[in-house]
């Protein structure tokens, strides 16, 4: 029986980032921002823009993804909606086995307990990772937090991080995230990829 080859859809700012398992070659498919603070996968479902999503539509099923793991933004992590949102959009468009994870589990793999930090289209937030479940999480306004605050929540955001050298891991994916550098580690996009291949999923 012939099992369908494993894709990786990294979900960006404007970007569905693609990749398969056996391959390097890494496909980008724009999505275009049609308002402020609004994710472009909202624009998904909207009726009005029938040639925009056709367009989408078609860049997604020349790929003949069967079997993909989707791995979304860090601010919906307790978002359910969102997630059905996307394993929906992709299913529809030919997708028939669907795992989930979130960019912020996959920024290491060798650290128990970690920092994450990342900027979304619409906020900032930080995550204290253990053991794979985001124990606290604080959002910051995208257009009004300096990088003082943020550096004074790293010890506060958890009571497990206010005695101890906890690791911080900044999610770099659309390379937007440079001044924060000073506070960790920044990973890239081909590290996100690299983590997701090496990491055992089940499925929905």
């Amino acid at each position: 029986m012939l099992i369908p080859a494993k894709f990786y859809i990294v979900v960006g700012n404007s970007s569905f980032f693609i990749r398969r398992q056996d391959s390097d070659i890494r496909t980008e498919i724009h999505l275009e921002t049609f308002a402020p603070y609004i994710p472009p996968y909202h624009h998904l479902f909207d009726e009005n823009k029938c040639a925009y999503l056709l367009d989408i539509t078609s860049q997604i099923k020349k790929l003949k993804i069967k079997n993909a793991t989707i791995i979304l933004p860090d601010d919906v992590v307790d978002v359910a909606v969102e997630r059905k949102m996307l394993t929906g959009f992709f299913s529809e468009n030919g997708v028939s086995k669907i795992q989930v994870n979130h960019q912020c589990f996959l920024l290491n793999l060798d650290n128990k307990k970690y920092i994450s930090i990342s900027k979304t289209s619409r906020t900032i937030v930080m995550h204290y990772i253990a053991y794979r479940e985001a124990l606290a999480t604080r959002y910051y306004d995208i257009g009004n937090t300096n990088i003082e605050e943020i550096t004074q929540d790293l010890k506060n955001i958890h009571i497990q991080c206010k005695y101890n050298d906890v690791p911080v891991f900044i999610n770099n994916i659309d390379e937007n995230m440079d001044e924060y550098s000073s506070l960790g580690t920044l990973v890239s996009l081909d590290d996100i990829f690299t983590n997701a291949m090496n990491h055992k999923y089940s499925y929905l």
